[in-house]
């Protein structure tokens, strides 16, 4: 809904620009000595850590806002909404031990679904989701985007601007580029 409020000038998408699994295998290899078997699976790994990170800048932070607009709006769907969360919050959980080998998501990417945390403990007034992203000492980063959030007007024209400032408090801006949204036929 939020998408086709727009009007079709101002609807984008996003496409890899293929320069996020070499940033991704950086991040993986740096100042670490990795054993041979590691290092084979490097490109692999590097290349499903950059999926997975494209397609949750793309989701998260605009799902963020719809989330929060529908706490505030609709009340009588809080108990559903809670269900809905709790499950993204088990899900995200998983991504702290993603592992192949001694590889696992770089840190600074944790921090999207640090931020989810955040906003899950703030809307269903607990404090208990940020916990195990605190352990990992990705909450920083949950905390610079929630900020760099924000920091962008909430209409849906914004929703560009929103993804940008994630990506780049993320290191991620190369990684995609904006292009018209056309719709298949």
């Amino acid at each position: 809904m939020r998408f086709y409020a727009l009007p079709p000038d101002l609807r984008f998408d996003f496409t890899d620009t293929g320069e996020g699994p070499d940033q991704v295998a950086t991040l993986l290899t740096s100042g670490q000595s990795l054993p041979a078997a590691d290092l084979e699976r490097v490109p692999m790994f590097a290349h499903k850590v950059e999926q997975w990170a494209l397609m949750t800048l793309l989701s998260y932070p605009v799902g963020m806002r719809v989330d929060q607009w529908l706490h505030d709006e609709y009340p009588t769907l809080r108990d559903v909404q809670r269900v809905g969360m709790l499950q993204i919050q088990q899900e995200n959980l998983q991504l702290l031990s993603m592992a192949m080998g001694r590889l696992t998501v770089p840190v600074p990417l944790l921090g999207m679904p640090a931020a989810y945390a955040l906003l899950a403990d703030q809307l269903l007034g607990t404090s208990v989701y940020a916990i195990p992203y605190r352990a990992a000492g990705v909450m920083g980063v949950g905390e610079a985007l929630r900020d760099a959030g924000a920091a962008v007007s909430q209409g849906p024209e914004h929703d560009r601007a929103l993804i940008d400032a994630w990506a780049k408090a993320l290191g991620m801006s190369s990684w995609y580029a904006w292009r018209p949204y056309k719709m298949l036929s």
